[in-house]
């Protein structure tokens, strides 16, 4: 009867062993069997390098890099006159009753022109406000007006001349004189050259023994 008793307290501590790693196993579980499942084997893939290109024979040339974003506007070309300083009288062509540039009649004309040759102003020397009065065969006037014109636009032939004047008027000038005036894109700058005046009142140029310059420049936009 002992050995039976004895028997049954062995099985009974044998099942108390395996319960305690029973349950050891299963709250242990994650750590021995998920870790290991979850490393990866080593990788045993083969790394293929690129094929080399030979880069020591002729290339094809590069096309320069553009700007597409900022289109860049064509490039003007610069007006350059070909004569500046003109003297009157003698620099201009007589009109003889007709109409040179926007100026007629009786006197002379000068064309402004670009040194490509295009007509870009004219100057018409002279007019006057006060008649024409003779004293000793001599011509004589109480002022002389030269009459300008400019261009607009000067890169453009056919664009509209602007007209202006210089006066001088007599018993008020005297010579080295200068008066300038601006007409479309040209500025005219008129000196006295050479000046006579009556001794008499009301004093008149002598027209006969007079000069003037006028020198011509281009005006900035």
């Amino acid at each position: 009867m002992a050995d039976k008793d004895n028997s049954t307290a062995i099985v009974v501590a044998v099942i108390g062993v395996l319960g305690v790693v029973a349950a050891a196993l299963i709250s242990n579980w994650d750590k021995l069997f998920i870790h290991a499942s979850a490393t990866s084997p080593p990788s045993t893939a083969t790394t293929v390098a690129p094929p080399q290109v030979d880069m020591s024979g002729p290339q094809p040339p590069r096309a320069a890099p553009t700007d597409s974003a900022t289109p860049r506007p064509p490039a003007v070309q610069s007006i350059v006159l070909g004569k500046t300083v003109f003297s009157f009288p003698g620099d201009g062509k007589k009109n003889k009753n007709q109409a040179i540039g926007p100026f007629c009649c009786t006197a002379e004309t000068a064309t402004v022109q670009s040194s490509a040759g295009q007509a870009v102003g004219y100057i018409y020397y002279f007019d006057s406000d006060g008649g024409l009065n003779n004293i000793g065969n001599r011509t004589a006037y109480p002022n002389i007006k030269i009459l300008v014109s400019g261009a607009s636009d000067l890169a453009a032939p056919t664009s509209s001349q602007v007209q202006d004047s210089i006066v001088f008027t007599s018993g008020r000038s005297q010579r080295g004189d200068q008066k300038t005036v601006i007409a479309g894109r040209l500025m005219f700058i008129a000196t006295l050259m050479t000046v006579t005046q009556s001794d008499v009142a009301p004093a008149y140029f002598d027209t006969d023994a007079m000069s003037v310059n006028v020198e011509v420049k281009i005006v900035s936009p």
